[in-house]
């Protein structure tokens, strides 16, 4: 679901990822869930590791 499933990955991994990449840009690709019926994620995953946009602030 698009933004509502990278707003769930941020939620859950806020900690972990400002650990690893700081005030960095970074990307990461996420799969998410999705109930139709009740119109709510699931579940999230990163599908790829986090990268970090080198040199980039």
């Amino acid at each position: 679901m698009g933004t509502l499933g990278a707003v769930q990955f941020l939620e859950d991994h806020l900690d972990d990822l400002y650990r690893e990449v700081k005030n960095r840009r970074f990307s990461v690709l996420i799969a998410c869930e999705y109930d139709k019926r009740k119109r709510t994620i699931k579940s999230v995953e990163a599908l790829t590791p986090v990268y970090r946009a080198e040199g980039v602030a």
